[in-house]
This record gives structure tokens, sequence and C-alpha cells, in this order.
């Protein structure tokens, strides 16, 4: 048995047999493997397996909380909604309870059938956009539901109804949050009247709460389908990741371009001083990913090179947020602040796709066998999909400012020629400054 799977054993740092059956890996830990599931003893968790013995999985003794929430989330990467609900369909039809070791066979049925359903529902409720728009799909469904209505037990019958419910009532809502509008700050209105805004014109305290209700919105429509098809280029194009992923460009194109858009050295140290605020504020209302954007601005080449413009900037704040953003340890310091935040807590997109990376440089199957990698997914799950979530579960209280919001939807997006002409100007006033 080792000599034929040592290949996929070495993924997870294969040591020796124990017996028949049991393998132990590197770190101690004993897994049970036959030729289609790979599960941990103690407590039991499911290692790999077939998607077929996955989607057993979901209704037998290994069924945990995190189990059956993982393989909702994420079993579009290895197989799809109708073809789970054919076969959940099929194992609800068939289940089979041994009378001779059962002392009450009917309610043994009852509960094993149970399981299936609570599977549904716990479907349709938590993870209904992985269904897609797919005609068979929605057949299958159908069918389905028909079968449980058509049960003679009127406590089955209820959920069947429920269910039906549920799943008639289901469609792709676009989630868009309907925050209270405050009065309006008066003096933005009367200078949007007369002149474009400019960074300066912001308090930065009111600029990253709004910024903050911005990029939560964007976060409120992502699903985990969107994680997981987002580094698919062919299936790119309708992704709720992208709007978030635009914006972010034109946050970080516009800190530029503010920059280097001041008239003199010291509007532009100003300026850098009064965004060092806004990614200190954004930071305090853990909107992570907005102070990257920012953060990721100011520290573009064009920026960086004005030594004039920084030597009389105030260097301790932006050292305390260069630490915090430091790309040491993979992002270590970031992670460890963003882990201790309490929610809401948007994390950056940016470390979100490469997260997304490292996890896909495996392959999804183990070699040789046609598992697939669940501890993968498992991980997949916990490292990104819940750092996703941190940022929906719990809305910012803040009050939307109309003109912030015009603001943004108007915010324009300079041509990076234009940006470097610019900088290439007052690199030129700053070197005849010098001479």
């Amino acid at each position: 048995m080792a000599t034929d799977f040592l290949l996929p054993w070495e993924k997870l740092g294969y040591v020796r047999d124990i017996d028949d059956g049991t393998i132990e890996l590197d770190n101690g830990e004993k897994v049970r493997w036959d030729f289609d599931l790979v599960v941990k003893d103690h407590p039991e968790i499911v290692y790999a397996g077939t998607p077929e013995r996955l989607i057993e999985c979901l209704f037998n003794e290994m069924a945990d909380h995190s189990y059956i929430d993982i393989f909702l989330a994420t079993h579009t990467m290895f197989t799809n909604s109708r073809e789970v609900i054919n076969s959940l369909a099929a194992h609800y039809k068939n289940v089979f309870v041994d009378s001779e070791y059962c002392e009450n066979p009917s309610m043994e049925i009852l509960k094993k059938k149970m399981k299936i359903i609570n599977v549904i529902k716990k479907w349709l409720v938590g993870y209904p956009y992985t269904f897609g728009k797919d005609k068979d799909t929605s057949k299958a469904m159908s069918k389905f539901i028909q079968i449980i209505d058509d049960e003679q037990d009127e406590k089955m019958k209820n959920w069947g109804e429920f269910l039906r419910n549920r799943w008639s009532s289901f469609q792709f809502i676009d989630l868009d949050l309907n925050y209270p509008q405050s009065i309006g700050v008066e003096m933005l209105g009367e200078i949007m009247q007369q002149r474009e805004l400019r960074i300066l014109d912001f308090d930065a305290t009111e600029l990253a709460r709004q910024l903050c209700l911005k990029h939560q919105k964007y976060f409120k429509k992502i699903n985990a389908y969107d994680i997981i098809t987002y580094l698919d280029q062919n299936e790119n194009e309708n992704n709720n990741i992208n709007p978030l992923s635009d914006f972010s460009g034109k946050i970080q194109n516009w800190v530029i371009a503010e920059i280097g858009l001041g008239e003199t050295q010291s509007i532009r140290t100003k300026i850098l001083n009064h965004i060092f605020k806004l990614i200190l504020n954004l930071i305090h209302y853990g909107n992570f990913h907005g102070a990257y954007d920012v953060y990721t601005g100011c520290a573009n080449f064009l920026v960086d090179r004005l030594k004039k413009t920084w030597s009389k900037a105030e260097r301790n704040k932006w050292k305390s947020i260069v630490t915090l953003m430091s790309p040491t340890y993979n992002h270590n310091a970031l992670r460890s602040e963003f882990g201790d935040l309490d929610e809401p807590a948007l994390f950056p997109l940016i470390l979100l796709c490469k997260d997304m990376y490292q996890l896909n440089e495996t392959d999804n199957t183990w070699e040789n066998t046609k598992m697939i990698n669940f501890r993968k997914l498992r991980s997949y799950a916990d490292k990104i999909i819940s750092n996703v979530s941190r940022g929906q579960r719990i809305s910012y209280e803040f009050l939307l400012v109309p003109e912030y919001k015009i603001f943004f939807n108007k915010l324009p997006l300079y041509e990076e020629v234009m940006l470097e002409e610019i900088y290439d100007q007052i690199m030129d006033q700053e070197k005849k400054k010098k001479k």
C-alpha cells in the first residue's frame, strides 16, 4: 500500500504504516486511508476523498458543522451543484438501516433523512449563490423537494413545504446598503459647485468613515463563489470582486495625483500629512483594505522620490504605518493586527489574492488518485472566506454624506503618462532649488 501511494502521501508528510489502513504523518497525526477517503483520527476530520465520498460525509457521523459549511462554500471547485443535489436525492431515496442491529428502524431512517434535509436547508439559507442560474440545477432541486413532499410522514411533508417555499422565493438579490443619509456638508456642496474637490477639502476622519461605507458596500456583495473564481480569467467577467478592485485602483491613482498636483513643496507635505491621518483613521475603523489602498498610493515610486517633500512630513506617523503594512513574513504584522479587530473589519484585497494564489499552487486532487484535497479546501475557507465575511456580518453605523458619495462615483482615473509628467516637473523644481 505504501509503495503504491507514496507520492500522494509525501504532500501530507508520510512517515510509516501503523497497520492496514492507518498511516502516521511526520507531525504525529494518524490518518485512516482507503481507496476513496482519508480521515484524521481523534477527532475525526476529513482530509481527502472522491467527490461522492465527500458528499456522503455531509450526512454521516463526520458531518460536523464546519465540514458542511466548507463543503457548501467550496464544492464548485471540484463539482457542480446539480451533481451534489442528484447525489443527495439518491441517498435520500435509498436510506438503508439494518433491522437486525436496530431496535426502531423507521425512526433511524427518519433521522438519516433529516440529516440530508438539514444539508439542503443550510445550503438554501447560507449558500444560495452556488446554484448559479443553470436550469438543470433548478430542475434537480425541484425534483428533490417533490420527493420530500410525497413523504407519508407529516413532519417530512412540513419540511418539504418549507424547502419549496424557500426555493421558490430564492433569487439573486443585489445587496445594496440603505444607509441613513445625513443633511450633508454645506461647505463641500458649495465647493463642488465652484470647482473640483481636492483631498485637503475633506476632513480626514469623515473621509475615512465614508470610505468605510463605500468599501463595505462592495464587500457585502462578495460571496464564496466570487472568491473561488476570481483567479480564473475565463469566469472573471461578472465577478463581484471586480468593482472593488477597480475602485482600489482609482483610490491609489487619486492619492498619487493629489500629492503631485500640490502647487508647492509645503502644500505637498501638508497633503502627505493629511493622508497619514486618513490611513490611521481607516486602520482605527478596521478598514485595512482602504488603508492599504491609500498606503500603496503614498508608497508609489513617483511619490517616494520627492525627497524634499518627505523631509518635512510627519515621519513618525509614516513609520508606524509602514511597520504595519510591511510585507515582512507574509505581512505578519498586518495579519496579526487584523486578527485582533472587532467586526466590521475589511481585509485587503491584494492580500486576499495573494492567499488565493498560494493555496492554488498545489493541485486540488491527490496525485495518482481521484480524491479531492479537502484539507486544502478547509484551509481555503478558514484563511480566505472567513476574512471576507468579517467585513460583511456587521455594518458600519456611520451616516452617509451625499457629497462624498457623489465624489467617489466621479473619481477620475489619471493616465500613468500624465502622472509621470507631473512628477518629472516636480523633480526638476526640487533640483533647481537645490542648486
